[in-house]
């Protein structure tokens, strides 16, 4: 299917007296349509939108199926799939199956299909079959490749490449394109067996270059993860301010008994002064129209990863599905309304960088932290006295930081001189507050100067609070 964006948009202009066919009407639905799979597309992603779990169950026909439970899906087209009941699927039964039969393990995916019905007679042509309605359903499609690793969000999050593949075991490594600050961020192996039996293991010494090595090096069994055979091999780094080179020393694929040392091009991480959510949208908005129409028509949605053998019996040879498992490669669009309540403001859960913080306090869509510092003052007139770097918990980027003088359980702001000689003059009322951002490292610095006014106290209490958004 072609891109909404390549679609010209032209709908009907109605006025007394003009005659309709049915291709007038046939524009009409085509216009609303492509409207809505717009916005589908730009707005929410492709992915699982809602349930579609797939569970191993028993028999059907004498042979064993898997249950798609019901659930909504969008492809990369922008259309909407939707599954109303479990349906109970015979996976021999399906076109795809003689074509990936032969693999230990399978790719259960979903595609969105349309079909003419309820066959009519046309008045004009009768001769040529017509039908009164066309209804929109799905097909379960088996897959012997994986899908792609990365979806419409993750793109611009982390770079994929591929370390080995053979008939058994593919292995890939990720790495994020950028990081901000002095982060430290993972990178991982990720490897996807074709069968629990299969032996993998992975050993490497991490390579640097204006990096900070967390995680050195690492000889690691990849066969006992419960079972399962997706998995990633996780190693930390910390940047410090600099674009950054990853790069492996003795890097070593064990398969079974076999040892192979695949080359590994160095990978550059980039670091951005700018704040994380920002570069993620700017990126986003400044891609180029042609990389994205590249990615439609790959409407197929990946639902799970099952693993099959082949036994004989009376009646010739059956498959036996071993086990049905979840796979990384399945994508996920998350309502506006549960990002929302997980505070994430926006996109895919899988593009948070770092750590969610505890937010004290929302308001309109803006993160909020706040504290106290106290600094202790001797002597202080025409004095100055600084804090620590305080971590405020919004991560890099610009904030917004306002300061207040706290005394008796009171918050001072602007120039508490027009408290002077009342009841509530504070004990410092002639005292500058000033801040200090430091944007890359997600810090701040307080400091404080008593021009005048002063009395005696051993310190004075500032509360500040930074906001995000």
């Amino acid at each position: 299917m072609e891109d909404t964006m390549s679609f010209v948009f032209e709908r009907n202009n109605y006025y007394t007296g003009k005659i309709l066919s049915a291709k007038d009407f046939s524009m009409e639905q085509e216009y609303f349509n492509r409207k809505r799979w717009l916005l589908n597309q730009y707005n929410l992603g492709s992915g699982i939108l809602y349930g579609l779990d797939v569970i191993k169950s028993g028999e059907m026909r004498q042979e064993e199926c898997v249950t798609v439970k019901p659930g909504i899906a969008i492809d990369s087209s922008g259309r909407e799939i939707v599954i109303r009941e479990p349906i109970n699927q015979v996976l021999s039964e399906l076109d795809s199956f003689s074509k990936s039969k032969t693999a230990g393990a399978v790719y259960l995916c979903l595609e969105h299909v349309q079909e003419e019905r309820d066959a009519a007679m046309s008045v004009g042509d009768k001769n040529s079959p017509n039908f009164n309605k066309v209804k929109e359903g799905y097909r379960f499609v088996l897959e012997s490749e994986p899908p792609p690793l990365l979806n419409e969000a993750t793109k611009f999050l982390y770079n994929v490449s591929q370390v080995y593949k053979d008939e058994n075991v593919i292995i890939w490594h990720k790495s994020p394109k950028f990081v901000c600050g002095e982060r430290t961020f993972e990178c991982s192996f990720i490897v996807s067996k074709r069968a629990r039996n299969v032996r993998v293991k992975l050993e490497y010494e991490v390579e640097v270059q204006k990096l900070n090595k967390v995680t050195s090096s690492v000889c690691s069994d990849c066969c006992d993860r419960s079972g399962r055979t997706e998995f990633e091999e996780k190693y930390k780094l910390q940047a410090y301010g600099a674009d950054g080179v990853i790069s492996f020393k003795n890097l070593k694929v064990c398969v079974e008994d076999e040892v192979f040392s695949p080359e590994f091009e160095d990978v550059i991480v980039r670091n951005e002064s700018v704040d994380f959510a920002q570069k993620l949208f700017m990126d986003y908005y400044h891609e180029e129209i042609s990389d994205r129409m590249e990615r439609v028509g790959k409407n197929k949605i990946c639902l799970a990863k099952i693993l099959m053998t082949t036994v004989e019996c009376g009646l010739g040879t059956k498959y036996h599905i071993d086990a049905v498992e979840d796979t990384i490669f399945t994508n996920y669009i998350y309502p506006q309304f549960l990002q929302r309540v997980i505070g994430e403001g926006g996109g895919d859960v899988e593009v948070r960088q770092y750590a969610p913080v505890e937010v004290k306090e929302e308001i309109k869509g803006s993160y909020v932290k706040t504290g106290v510092v106290d600094i202790s003052v001797s002597d202080a007139y025409k004095k100055a006295y600084y804090t620590d770097e305080i971590e405020h918990g919004l991560g890099p980027g610009n904030v917004l930081i306002t300061t207040m003088l706290e005394e008796q359980g009171k918050a001072y702001t602007g120039n508490v001189e027009v408290f002077d000689k009342s009841e509530y003059e504070p004990f410092c009322s002639k005292v500058a507050i000033g801040g200090i951002l430091n944007p890359q490292k997600g810090t701040l610095r307080i400091g404080v100067k008593v021009h005048g006014g002063y009395k005696a106290k051993e310190k004075i209490f500032v509360r500040w609070w930074v906001r995000k958004g």
